[in-house]
């Protein structure tokens, strides 16, 4: 699209800013389209690593007025290659052509320590996301922003897609969601499979990948399979291609690693009636072709955060209680890739290219033996809300984990949206009872040290307005609050699955903003209040959930 200078200057201007990963810009790229849809009379300014961002132009130019590409090659002073003198010559060129463009409003959707120093160099008052403050303290002001800042990748609870929150902190409204498309006649018979990852404990075994393509190819004649993968995937392309199962079927199987560039890729898909593959980009262009997919979520891919943004979906990933598991934790049996069994996959597979029903698959005698029930199987829809949601359809009595997440739906969507949601309350085991009356403890615990924290506002803030403040009393106020946020570290290590409201109100008590040392405190007092109303909220969805068990009820009720 890239508009002319002059014609940017003339149109309101909003920037984003995303310098991770090509799966992050495509979701970009998804919220930012709703956002060209509600709001057209803006322009739109992309800034992104031009190794990620070049290959996508193809969908990019359909959203974004301008594109600045950032080449990392440009701002570091190799000993030979660059002084220090050209690496600030490219810095402060790269700042130029961002701040001629005369931006009213950035956004930073990276959350990566590059992302705040650059968003706080943009000439613009209004900044929304991560960014650093003049003596280069973060800081993090907006709601959605505070709650990715503390909550993704920290926590297994997060329960809204990657889009939506993207969405969120764009001010979009509810939107419509993509759809797998209604018609798969015009498409030819073959399925994409992306068998590959950037991390290993997100990437199955050769092995079980070399069954499912076989049992695929021998149970569906009439398909073929494209494999795809980037140049970085090339060197374990030979297990496939050596492989002596597959040897029957080499004019079904074609070979997209390394060789075709991300918009070939996506032509493929738009041609595909299927995708299967691990957490990856691929998955994330499967949804905006509008092709049916399969995701394969192990180690420490959360479903609810990356499923393919599409209504229609289908994520399947272990029960296993150490699922998902976070990147700085010591794992090398990965337990989780064995709950995953190759024949589940197939399974489903030939049920989706039968034409079946896969959540009849699930409830059948079948299930049991193809090892469908030591895994979750999650299908996306759309509720009233219009955010994306993962329903899960292998009906598994429901455990704690899969609970709380329910109740962090409902309490998120009430405290940071106003937005009120209806659920049943689900039948229990005895453990999941248990584990809520001791939750129930917790939650009292983090209350009362909201309390307290409130109180030491009060007290805080009666100093700053009295007509002579005295700082000692000052300075003993601060130091009981600072000390009280601190110490719901405690609650959090006794009781984790209340850590993401730990979390977030850290980070929210941390970012007060104020210009004067009254509007601190108000805003202080305003935070543990914030506190004290979600951990009643938790409280009451914690409390009707036991209590509606004890009386064997299932009759959905207003949970907020």
């Amino acid at each position: 699209m890239n508009l002319a200078l002059s014609e940017l200057k003339n149109k309101k201007s909003l920037a984003i800013i995303q310098l991770t990963r090509i799966g992050d810009l495509i979701q970009t790229f998804l919220a930012a389209k709703e956002l060209n849809k509600q709001y057209p009379e803006v322009a739109l300014t992309l800034i992104a690593r031009k190794k990620f961002a070049k290959p996508l132009a193809f969908l990019l130019d359909e959203v974004f007025d301008n594109i600045i590409y950032l080449d990392t090659k440009d701002f570091f002073a190799y000993e030979g290659e660059k002084s220090l003198k050209q690496t600030m010559n490219a810095c402060r060129s790269l700042l130029k052509s961002i701040n001629d463009v005369g931006i009213d409003v950035v956004v930073n959707l990276s959350f990566c320590k590059p992302s705040t120093y650059l968003t706080s160099l943009v000439n613009t008052s209004l900044k929304i996301g991560c960014y650093r403050s003049t003596n280069a303290q973060i800081i993090v002001n907006d709601t959605w922003s505070q709650l990715v800042f503390s909550n993704i990748m920290k926590t297994a609870f997060t329960p809204y897609n990657l889009v939506d929150i993207y969405k969120r902190i764009l001010g979009v409204s509810r939107t419509e969601i993509p759809q797998v498309t209604n018609d798969l006649s015009t498409r030819s018979n073959s399925i994409v499979i992306h068998p590959f990852a950037s991390e290993k404990r997100k990437r199955w075994g050769h092995s079980k990948w070399l069954e499912v393509i076989y049992q695929i190819l021998k149970h569906n004649s009439d398909y073929k399979i494209t494999l795809v993968g980037g140049k970085e995937d090339e060197s374990e392309l030979h297990f496939f291609k050596d492989s002596q199962i597959l040897k029957g079927f080499s004019d079904r199987l074609d070979y997209f690693v390394g060789t075709k560039s991300i918009e070939e890729v996506y032509r493929t898909l738009t041609d595909a009636k299927l995708f299967i593959g691990h957490d990856s980009m691929v998955g994330h262009l499967a949804a905006v072709a509008q092709t049916p997919s399969l995701t394969l979520s192990l180690g420490t891919v959360r479903p609810y955060e990356t499923t393919p943004y599409q209504v229609g979906a289908l994520n399947i990933a272990p029960r296993i209680k150490c699922y998902p598991c976070h990147n700085t934790t010591p794992c090398e049996l990965m337990p989780c890739h064995s709950d995953l069994s190759y024949q589940s996959v197939v399974a489903i597979t030939n049920t989706i290219l039968a034409g079946g029903d896969v959540q009849e698959l699930l409830k059948s005698d079948k299930a049991r033996d193809l090892s469908i029930d030591n895994v979750n199987v999650f299908k996306t829809y759309e509720p009233d809300t219009r955010e994306l949601e993962l329903e899960e359809i292998s009906k598994q009595q429901t455990d704690s984990m899969m609970l709380f997440q329910s109740f962090y739906k409902i309490l998120w969507s009430f405290t940071l949206s106003g937005l009120e949601i209806s659920s049943s309350v689900p039948k229990l085991s005895d453990t999941v009872k248990k584990t809520l009356n001791f939750y129930l403890e917790g939650v009292t615990h983090l209350f009362e040290l909201y309390k307290f924290g409130t109180n030491f506002s009060k007290f805080l803030l009666d100093e700053t307005k009295a007509k002579t403040p005295q700082i000692p009393k000052l300075q003993e106020y601060n130091t009981k609050i600072n000390e009280i946020i601190q110490m719901t570290s405690i609650i959090k290590n006794h009781y984790p699955f209340l850590a993401p409201i730990v979390n977030y109100y850290h980070v929210k008590l941390s970012n007060v903003p104020g210009d004067s040392i009254i509007t601190v405190a108000e805003n202080t007092l305003i935070g543990f209040n914030q506190g004290n109303q979600a951990c009643s909220i938790f409280y009451e969805l914690i409390s009707q959930c036991v209590a509606q068990n004890s009386t064997a009820s299932t009759t959905p009720s207003r949970t907020v």
